[in-house]
């Protein structure tokens, strides 16, 4: 599958979101970061202040130096968003998708819903980063259990 993305600003929110899929070439990230950068100017937020939903469900497995690609872009300092939630694929895209933000690196989420990481980056919901997927693998069967304090499908 070739790669699609599409990048948009909200200005209203201070959103910017993302969505990604396929697999992708150095020359298609290299147009996804332009269409970031050209996002952010539609913000009116001062820098790093905005937050942002990357839809990367229906990423496939990405060669190594793309995955340096899109780490590199996460990382841009003059990109950086307050928070960042990634909304997760298949497992072994997971595990790429994972590495792409600084591991120290505060006000980072991980989903397996849009609506679920909106929430979160919004601040709202009651929704923390300590209970996003990534750190629960072996989430229980409910997509919502709020008694085992996790947002995510079984592991099982």
């Amino acid at each position: 599958m070739s790669a699609y993305y599409d990048v948009r600003a909200d200005p209203d929110r201070d959103l910017i979101r993302i969505t990604a899929s396929g697999f992708f070439i150095a020359s298609e990230v290299a147009a996804l970061e332009r269409a970031l950068r050209q996002a952010h100017q539609r913000l009116r937020c001062r820098q790093n202040e905005h937050v942002t939903l990357c839809d990367a469900s229906g990423m496939h497995i990405q060669s190594q130096q793309v995955v340096a690609d899109f780490a590199r872009i996460v990382r841009d300092r003059s990109m950086r968003s307050r928070r960042i939630a990634f909304v997760l694929g298949s497992s072994l895209a997971r595990t790429q998708t994972r590495r792409l933000a600084d591991p120290a690196r505060t006000g980072v989420g991980y989903f397996e819903e849009a609506g679920t990481a909106e929430l979160w980056l919004c601040g709202g919901g009651g929704i923390t980063a300590g209970r996003t997927v990534s750190l629960y693998p072996r989430a229980p069967a409910s997509p919502r259990s709020d008694d085992h304090d996790c947002i995510g499908r079984s592991a099982a």
